[in-house]
């Protein structure tokens, strides 16, 4: 449980998200997004359409050869790509399923409970944050109680660590400065943990997001870890 009783959901783009709330034990249970690579359209529109476009149309299977000279294979839909879960087992898929109703029942607990919340993302290219706006009206017309903030996470090692304010509900933070994994987002969560974000007086100390940023591009380099392939299927 969070210092500050808030329940902490990853959002993506990739593993590493789920990964330190789980080293800090804020995630002790698994949801949808955990450890797959997605876009962030895909995420709004799970909110928007009930995880109706979560699973790709057809499930097949994409082989890739692994810099080790081995074979690696991932599954693609138009917005997210699966390559620690084969989704050719029905077993996977209903884990899945699982995970899908527990976190709405989860959201629905806190809105109950007027327990905060809070949506963590770490960035896959450039455009993530500014659909804030649009994740911000799927959550609020299916959880209309609930109580939260979004967290975008630049995941660049040249950036220094440093958090903004984008508006009154988006945060954003330059948080790898260390390869080590360890040091990931450890700056985010200390703010979260060590200050109520939820307090205007904090939120509005928080310097204002620079119109220009560099996200690192996390988009090619999702490409080019998987020999050049495109992670996702746009007609999948």
């Amino acid at each position: 449980m969070s210092k500050n009783n808030y329940f902490y959901l990853s959002l993506g783009h990739r593993c590493y998200t789920a990964i330190y709330l789980i080293e800090r034990g804020l995630r002790t249970v698994a949801y949808p997004f955990d450890h797959i690579i997605s876009k962030f359209d895909g995420i709004i529109d799970c909110f928007e359409n009930d995880f109706e476009n979560f699973f790709p149309k057809e499930i097949k299977v994409t082989e890739y050869p692994t810099p080790s000279g081995g074979k690696g294979k991932f599954y693609a839909s138009k917005n997210f790509h699966v390559n620690h879960h084969d989704l050719s087992d029905p077993t996977v898929i209903n884990k899945f399923k699982e995970r899908i109703q527990r976190l709405d029942n989860k959201l629905k607990e806190c809105e109950n409970n007027n327990v905060k919340t809070v949506f963590m993302r770490t960035v896959l290219c450039h455009t993530d944050y500014l659909k804030a706006d649009r994740f911000i009206n799927a959550i609020k017309n299916k959880y209309p109680r609930l109580e939260f903030k979004i967290i975008f996470i630049n995941d660049v090692k040249a950036q220094e660590r440093k958090i903004f304010k984008v508006n009154n509900q988006v945060m954003f933070a330059h948080s790898s400065s260390n390869p080590n994994q360890g040091a990931r987002n450890k700056n985010v969560i200390d703010f979260t943990e060590s200050n109520d974000i939820f307090d205007p007086e904090v939120w509005n100390s928080l310097p204002q997001l620079p119109k220009r940023i560099n996200t690192g591009n996390d988009e090619f380099k999702a490409k080019v870890s998987f020999s050049r392939l495109n992670p996702f299927d746009p007609n999948n």
